[in-house]
């Protein structure tokens, strides 16, 4: 039964029936089924949201994993009740880690985007270690990283009322993902994020020159420097050419990066910043001193 995730339309009044059997111990997966069928739907029947936390909790065998992967693929019939499925999952670790999917719809990409600045303005002075709704996806199809590169554009570009840490950590968990996740092995599949690279190298740069403004116990940051090295080892010369020809100049990136390096007390990001200038300018008397 848990593989079946077509039903005929027929057939879910009778399953709607199922709901009832939740409090049931030698039944309650049928119940567990049932939700989860009923939100692909797009059903408002009550309770939906309240026995999927349980099946969530109860499931930890992850029977049921395929029906929940199913959602990402449909369009949303009721965006409303799958924003709450997706953000019930994100709660749960466990289940979550388990999900591993593509995403082809538009509408299943704003939802999960929309969730990720949710999350990010909830927590931005909490500090609060979640992980992004993105990493349960591995992959999207070309016609969304094409929509997902305008979109990033835009929302760097409009004038709202969000704080500036919050663009800067909504744009570089995106911006982590598409780098981890996209296949950039051609010049083609670069065009496609250069003006992206570019807003990142400008924001690692800006990060550099205030680092003394930064309250690191109020102000949530991206981790730049460690975004920096992951982009440098898989597109190193794609690096180097952003900084060179960015508009602050290469000279002063490279004075603010020396500065940040030697005023930091933070022992993993100086060993990053070691490897990632090595990575820019090979063996130099500045690395020799970093080192």
């Amino acid at each position: 039964m848990y593989r079946c995730s077509i039903i005929e339309r027929k057939a879910l009044s009778i399953i709607e029936k199922w709901r009832d059997y939740r409090m049931d111990k030698d039944l309650r997966y049928f119940a567990y089924y049932t939700a989860l069928i009923l939100v692909k739907e797009g059903s408002n029947s009550p309770n939906l949201i309240e026995i999927i936390k349980k099946t969530l909790v109860i499931n930890t065998k992850f029977h049921l994993k395929n029906i929940i992967t199913d959602l990402f693929y449909v369009r949303p019939v009721n965006p409303t009740i799958f924003r709450q499925v997706f953000a019930t999952l994100q709660q749960n670790i466990p289940y979550s880690s388990q999900i591993d999917v593509g995403i082809y719809s538009k509408e299943i990409l704003e939802l999960i985007l929309s969730l990720e600045l949710e999350q990010i303005t909830s927590n931005i002075h909490h500090k609060n270690i979640t992980k992004p709704y993105l990493l349960m996806t591995n992959y999207c199809s070309e016609h969304l990283e094409v929509y997902l590169r305008q979109y990033l554009l835009e929302f760097m570009q409009i004038e709202n009322t969000l704080q500036h840490n919050i663009k800067e950590e909504h744009f570089a968990i995106i911006f982590k993902w598409i780098i981890e996740i996209w296949n950039l092995s051609s010049d083609q599949d670069l065009e496609v994020i250069v003006q992206l690279i570019d807003i990142f190298i400008v924001n690692l740069y800006n990060y550099l020159c205030n680092k003394e403004n930064i309250d690191y116990l109020t102000d949530f940051m991206p981790n730049y420097v460690d975004i920096a090295l992951q982009f440098c080892e898989r597109n190193l010369h794609v690096s180097r050419s952003a900084i060179k020809n960015c508009s602050f100049g290469e000279e002063k990136f490279r004075k603010e990066y020396l500065l940040y390096f030697y005023q930091t007390n933070n022992l993993a990001d100086r060993k990053i910043l070691v490897q990632l200038y090595a990575a820019f300018d090979g063996i130099t008397n500045e690395l020799v001193e970093m080192d």
